[in-house]
């Protein structure tokens, strides 16, 4: 019996595995939204870092709209993502016709968090919402 190993053919498994890990990284979608419940036309301006790729421009959110105002997509699976208030520094807003929101965009727990994904490379997405209505409205 005759065995026959090419150069570098004892390195293949170990490239291959390699090859394997790299690919079951996973991937996370954080997707970010404000939704305008009320009767009123409120403005936002979000100052945020630039990571998670918060909108800076004034946004005009008329009534009864949603307004994607992040989204980011993280290398590697994360099952979880529970702090969506995390990446905010602050946030202007101005409501038409005079008023403050009263619900606090900068709290967690101020934000519901929709979360889907699973399979061996974690494929994750994120969907983060701050919905206010006429009763948020001071």
């Amino acid at each position: 019996s005759v065995s026959c190993v090419l150069p570098g053919m004892k390195h293949l498994p170990l490239i291959a595995i390699a090859g394997l890990l790299a690919a079951c990284e996973g991937q996370t979608i954080v997707e970010h939204r404000v939704e305008n419940a009320s009767t009123r036309t409120v403005r936002m301006v979000f100052h945020a870092d630039a990571f998670n790729r918060f909108n800076g421009d004034t946004l005009v959110m008329a009534p009864g709209t949603f307004t994607r105002v992040a989204w980011n997509d993280l290398l590697g699976g994360r099952r979880d993502y529970r702090r969506p208030a995390e990446a905010i520094d602050s946030v202007y807003v101005e409501v038409d016709g005079g008023g403050s929101l009263t619900r606090d965009l900068l709290s967690d727990e101020a934000w519901a968090v929709d979360s889907k994904g699973r399979g061996i490379k974690g494929s994750f997405s994120h969907v983060c919402t701050f919905r206010f209505t006429d009763a948020d409205i001071d």
